[in-house]
């Protein structure tokens, strides 16, 4: 049993239902009898916002969804495809398509009341960014951790979400982890029901390996506990050493999360 007696598939489902309700807060989606396409016509190069998600009992339909969606992208001036299918197995996508363009992403997830507390130095703040120089923090946050190329898509990457933080009625929330005004790192967190999704947790490299990573999820979860939040669940890429970080908090593999990814 899974989630507080919660059996494993009811526990995945409603995981999928908080993945779906996050990417649904930038994308417009089209369902579909295989599976649901999303959209963001603000940030059309943001593949994590423009993706197709399979239902993973229609893997045989792979190949005939990349086709239509290499045809659907194109037209939207979109030069990459991604396909996601959720508890799904490698080896079984690989019977349809190049190993080589797929990524596979551990979902793990941990009960409130299960969260270990490691140990903890306290030398840094976080907080939940509101105002405009907690924004521009948190923003040169991404840019120095995406890298000098990469700056003007990490600046409009972020100000695409603070658009919905401190929107009481999206519950996206930008933690932001710093040392008076040396930035450190940050973090996203969605709040679906009694369901708490952590994204994109970013410590900055001269920063890594000190700690500053358990602040963040502790305040995280802190702050989910005293929202009615029970489990905390969150994506990584299987071979990301954070997976240790995550496992000394509690966190356990729940499924897989198979992602396909092409660009012309």
């Amino acid at each position: 049993m899974h989630g507080g007696g919660m059996n494993r598939n009811t526990l995945v489902n409603e995981i999928l239902k908080a993945e779906n309700g996050f990417s649904s807060l930038f994308s417009e989606r089209e369902e579909f009898e295989h599976g649901t396409r999303y959209t963001d016509n603000e940030l059309p190069d943001m593949h994590c916002h423009n993706f197709f998600r399979l239902k993973n009992d229609r893997l045989g339909t792979i190949q005939e969804t990349v086709r239509s969606e290499a045809a659907f992208r194109k037209s939207n001036n979109q030069k990459a495809v991604q396909l996601e299918i959720f508890d799904a197995g490698k080896e079984e996508a690989e019977a349809y398509v190049s190993p080589e363009d797929l990524t596979v992403h551990e979902v793990m997830y941990v009960e409130i009341g299960n969260f270990r507390e490691p140990e903890r130095e306290n030398k840094a703040l976080v907080e939940i960014a509101a105002g405009e120089e907690a924004f521009a923090m948190g923003k040169e946050i991404d840019c120095i951790a995406f890298g000098e190329e990469m700056r003007a898509f990490a600046a409009a990457r972020y100000e695409r979400k603070k658009a919905l933080y401190g929107d009481k009625h999206v519950k996206l929330y930008n933690f932001i982890c710093h040392r008076g005004e040396e930035p450190i790192g940050n973090c996203d967190f969605f709040i679906d029901g009694r369901y708490g999704k952590i994204e994109d947790l970013d410590v900055l490299e001269k920063h890594q390996r000190q700690g500053y990573g358990t602040e963040i999820l502790h305040a995280i979860k802190e702050f989910a506990q005293a929202k009615g939040v029970e489990i905390l669940f969150l994506q990584v890429e299987e071979d990301n050493g954070a997976i240790e970080l995550y496992r000394k908090c509690g966190f356990r593999n729940l499924c897989r999360n198979i992602i396909y990814f092409k660009e012309d």
